[in-house]
């Protein structure tokens, strides 16, 4: 799983909401096969990506990737101690 914070991508959508009201993409538009590619090159070191910016730069994103991985990787310990035990809400899904 990977929250992948991009900056503004070029898609058609976003080309035909500017074009109604006049107005023209910005220079610095990322293309979205980049953001794929950027994407999918970041997925082993999830949960969190902020586009183009190093793992401990903050950029335009409130924390760092750094700090939310290891947020995340706080959060989940307990999370796979239940699993492993056999005794978390997971065991009463059908």
């Amino acid at each position: 799983m990977l929250y992948h914070l991009t900056t503004t991508t070029d898609t058609t959508a976003l080309r035909e909401l500017l074009e109604s009201k006049g107005l023209l993409a910005p220079e610095n538009i990322a293309s979205p096969v980049d953001v794929a590619v950027e994407g999918f090159a970041r997925l082993p070191f999830g949960p969190v990506n902020n586009s183009g910016e190093q793992d401990e730069d903050v950029g335009y994103a409130t924390n760092s990737t750094a700090a939310r991985r290891a947020k995340a990787e706080v959060v989940a310990q307990p999370s796979a101690v239940v699993s492993a035990r056999g005794d978390g809400c997971a065991d009463a899904l059908p």
